[in-house]
């Protein structure tokens, strides 16, 4: 969520640009041993933007597992959970998708950059 600062204007949090996402990504999130639901919607070089169901409490850890061992799992921490932010699903009145912020979780290559694997290995390019 942005942050007010002087002048009533709003301050961006993100550090990075972000592209939208547009495809699957070919795996899977998982917190805690069970499978969690999810859309991405933007990406940047270090982290994702994501509707997630149900979504971790911010400060928690994701592993994205990806299909076919195509490259080793990536770590990430939930960053921010945005108000007010979620989707209600067409098939589903009943399940909600909360909005969310992750980044890679610290101690991990420093040379991963996410826009680069997503475009390699998402069904459709970003």
């Amino acid at each position: 969520m942005n942050t007010p600062h002087k002048g009533g204007k709003k301050q961006e949090r993100r550090t990075e640009n972000r592209c939208a996402f547009i495809g699957e990504i070919p795996g899977r999130l998982v917190h805690q041993s069970h499978e969690l639901k999810f859309l991405a919607v933007d990406v940047s070089k270090r982290g994702l933007g994501i509707l997630l169901d149900p979504c971790p409490a911010e400060g928690e850890e994701i592993l994205v597992e990806f299909d076919q061992k195509i490259r080793g799992p990536l770590r990430f921490t939930i960053k921010h959970i945005y108000e007010g932010a979620s989707i209600k699903e067409a098939a589903s009145e009943t399940a909600e998708m909360q909005r969310c912020g992750i980044e890679l979780t610290a101690g991990q290559a420093p040379d991963i950059d996410l826009i680069e694997i997503f475009t390699r290995y998402v069904t459709t390019t970003i």
